[in-house]
């Protein structure tokens, strides 16, 4: 990737507002919601691309959310197992990575914690936004 401009066109690249990036910002937010997965992962690709080219660090954000359509305990015990392999292999990418639960604090709250630069979520066709995927940017 030469350029953001890129960050506009990738359908499976979900950016909260567009505009030029905050060069101010501390870092780049890859917000995980639906591929979760260190390794081909468009979204997460295109966060580390912006992240070096704004020369700043990447961070994946992650929520845990408290009742997912049709899950049980079992998927939750799987994608929790899944999860510590995923912050390795975020590790061995050089990218960040933050696990809050659904209670303690959502996307909005971190970005004010954090003021990221630029926040870079995956999308989903079928998805309906939430108020907050219009959150921060």
């Amino acid at each position: 990737m030469k350029n953001l401009e890129v960050l506009e066109f990738d359908p499976r690249v979900f950016r909260g507002k567009s505009g030029a990036p905050d060069c101010d910002g501390r870092c780049v937010i890859y917000w995980m919601r639906r591929t979760q997965r260190a390794q081909d992962n468009p979204a997460l690709n295109v966060a580390i691309d912006a992240a070096n080219l704004l020369g700043k660090p990447a961070v994946v954000f992650f929520q845990l959310l408290a009742r997912a359509h049709h899950a049980n305990l079992r998927h939750y015990e799987f994608m929790l197992q899944r999860l510590q392999e995923l912050e390795a292999g975020l590790h061995k990418r050089g990218v960040g990575f933050v696990f809050r639960r659904y209670a303690e604090r959502g996307l909005l709250r971190f970005c004010s914690e954090i003021k990221p630069a630029l926040v870079i979520g995956d999308e989903s066709p079928a998805r309906i936004r939430t108020s907050e995927s219009a959150g921060c940017s």
